[in-house]
């Protein structure tokens, strides 16, 4: 049972986190940013907040990247107690869950706080 349980949660949390190729760096995130907004719009001041905004939201992404990889290392500990219970699982889980919506919901924010700033046809130029 508690195997079972342990997959299953593996699976929630490790799923979206798998990939064929390694992730970019924050750095080559934020220069790929940078550089699609500064040909996406002419106005400099105005590309400057969308770049600020987009730095933003890299930093969001590898801060729940880091929470991800940190509940992993918790769980994988949790695991390797054998007189750990369902309930000590569950905690762990719930804890992550409840974090990892609050910072969807800033990332949500973040992306409509851009998009706020841009064009439709800028917004499409850089988010191809």
């Amino acid at each position: 049972m508690r195997l079972l349980a342990m997959g299953l949660l593996c699976a929630c949390l490790l799923g979206s986190a798998c990939t064929q190729k390694a992730p970019p760096t924050p750095e080559e995130m934020r220069a790929d940013w940078s550089l699609r907004i500064h040909r996406a719009i002419a106005d400099q001041p105005r590309a400057e907040r969308v770049t600020a905004l987009a730095w933003q939201l890299v930093d969001g992404q590898q801060s729940l990247s880091r929470e991800l990889n940190a509940t992993a290392e918790r769980m994988a500990a949790l695991n390797a107690d054998h007189a750990a219970t369902k309930d000590a699982y569950l905690s762990l889980y719930n804890d992550f869950a409840s974090r990892q919506r609050a910072a969807q919901l800033q990332l949500k924010d973040q992306i409509l706080a851009m998009r706020r700033e841009v064009s439709a046809d800028e917004w499409k130029s850089i988010t191809r």
